[in-house]
């Protein structure tokens, strides 16, 4: 960002670096998420063979890591090495991925993923015609297009039993990609039309409102969208805390950390506020502990630890599993009649 006059520019020495390493054929499936520090990412290339091989590179400030894919040899058959198409996204928490094997293929493979350490394991092989292929931003559900239309799946109750239904969104003419927008929509393309599918509500299952937009383009549409990383479009990742301790004598605590005068105007520690810690000022700020990745940094978290993460500058809680970005606070559901 420091080039061409503070406006940005591609840094020549970082142009154009050859990926190479990979296992398997590769072609035209490719996609990318964040790694699980937040900083980083993956680059991601099925190759098809007598196994399927996920081949990840690692993207860091020093650039790509262009000759040493983390590699993960998954025991299903993809043999169609003339024409190695279909998509590949990972869902938006990491945890899983999604990969239309297509064109001659015509099945899905869906399993899990570790965006900390780019690995690809526990392979389900599901047998249907797949060719774009798109999480909803919650991860809950799994849209599939392919030439007998467009399908969702529930992806959790899929990755446990893959005879589970399909709900059918659209099933005239052929369909190509997929894709989330940053308006929460999914838009997909109709194949030699200048018209797109849109999905106005992709997390209501059992209510879908799909749409054709004539004329939506201003050339043909094919089978291809852009893949974006899911991550820059949907929410940072949600931090829930887990139930407070509701055991024991409750005891008035009177642990204050004050730069007001309390000489000049006493506290009342029969107030409801005694009952906490309390830290107040009316022109000083709080600062927690300023670290750099504590994904790396710090070797021994324990739940419920909170520092400030200097290299995202965002607030992080490790919840006794990992570290997750403070964004927001649980969600709750509102019963609609």
């Amino acid at each position: 960002m420091t080039l061409n006059g503070g406006l940005g520019d591609v840094d020549t020495s970082q142009k154009n670096v050859s990926l190479t390493g990979s296992g398997g054929f590769t072609g035209e499936s490719l996609t990318a998420f964040k790694h699980a520090n937040g900083t980083d990412y993956w680059i991601i290339a099925p190759g098809k063979g007598t196994t399927t091989i996920m081949n990840a590179w690692l993207v860091t400030a020093a650039g790509v890591q262009s000759t040493t894919p983390v590699k993960s040899s998954l025991p299903i058959t993809t043999p169609n090495l003339s024409d190695p198409g279909g998509y590949m996204k990972i869902s938006p928490d990491g945890k899983h991925f999604a990969f239309g094997v297509a064109p001659s293929s015509s099945r899905l493979i869906i399993g899990d993923f570790d965006s900390n350490t780019g690995v690809f394991s526990n392979p389900k092989n599901v047998s249907v015609n797949a060719y774009g292929v798109e999480f909803s931003n919650s991860g809950k559900y799994l849209y599939i297009s392919g030439g007998s239309g467009v399908k969702v799946y529930d992806f959790m109750a899929l990755l446990s039993n893959v005879s589970t239904a399909a709900k059918s969104v659209l099933s005239t003419s052929t369909y190509g990609a997929l894709q989330m927008g940053p308006d929460g929509r999914l838009y997909i393309v109709i194949h030699k039309t200048k018209n797109m599918g849109i999905v106005d509500n992709p997390e209501e299952y059992n209510a879908l409102k799909v749409y054709t937009a004539p004329s939506f383009l201003t050339g043909v549409g094919r089978l291809g969208l852009p893949t974006f990383a899911s991550s820059w479009f949907t929410p940072l990742p949600e931090v829930c805390y887990a139930p407070g301790i509701s055991t024991g004598t409750s005891e008035p605590s009177k642990t204050i950390i004050s730069t007001l005068d309390r000489v000049a105007v006493p506290r009342n520690y029969a107030d409801y506020r005694t009952g906490s810690l309390i830290l107040e000022s009316n022109n000083k700020g709080f600062v927690l502990t300023r670290i750099a990745s504590p994904e790396t940094a710090i070797a021994n978290p324990v739940t419920g630890m909170l520092v400030y993460d200097t290299t995202v500058n965002a607030l992080k809680l490790y919840n006794g599993a990992e570290w997750k970005l403070l964004e927001q606070a649980c969600p709750y559901i509102v019963n609609q009649e």
